[in-house]
């Protein structure tokens, strides 16, 4: 019952959301990822996203993370890095700031004795909730094709927990 009387107070009191010229979003982004093969190889993994607002909806990011996938054997374990860079959009809604992403970058990983770094893009719907005029809590569903060497497509669910600074 205290959670729930917890977020009505923070829904009373936050702010219409806005993204804004000049504001940077430093994003930090626990989740779930699944790694498509023959046999698809569920994971964790977390990322860091930075992202500094060009227009009152253009956001210019760089992102990096990685995640670890488990298969039935312990060969069939993967760890996968990747770093990516391009363009948020906001779309701004009351307290909430849905966005789409799509950015440019690399997914590797290390395949017994040797490592594959394979370019890639990243597609990716999410939302921010402003609690704060600051801090904002979230999701974001992401999507990255691979080669066949690394899976097929690695898919990840990510809670966001942002800070924004007005500079």
């Amino acid at each position: 019952m205290r959670a729930a009387s917890l977020a009505l107070g923070l829904l009373s009191i936050a702010p219409s959301a806005f993204a804004a010229e000049d504001e940077l979003v430093l994003g930090l982004e626990p989740g779930y990822s699944l790694l498509t093969a023959d046999t698809d190889l569920h994971g964790a993994g977390g990322r860091l996203s930075l992202s500094y607002g060009v227009t009152d909806s253009i956001w210019l990011t760089a992102a990096a993370g990685g995640s670890r996938q488990l298969g039935k054997q312990e060969l069939d374990d993967r760890t996968l890095l990747e770093a990516f860079a391009g363009v948020t959009l906001a779309l701004d809604v009351l307290r909430t700031i849905p966005f789409i992403e799509g950015l440019i970058g690399v997914v590797g990983a290390r395949l017994g004795d040797r490592t594959k770094i394979d370019p890639s893009v990243r597609l990716g719907v999410g939302f921010d909730f402003l609690v704060t005029p600051s801090v904002g809590l979230g999701a974001v569903f992401r999507y990255r094709p691979v080669s066949d060497d690394l899976g097929d497509s690695l898919l990840t669910i990510d809670a966001r927990l942002t800070w924004r600074l007005e500079l």
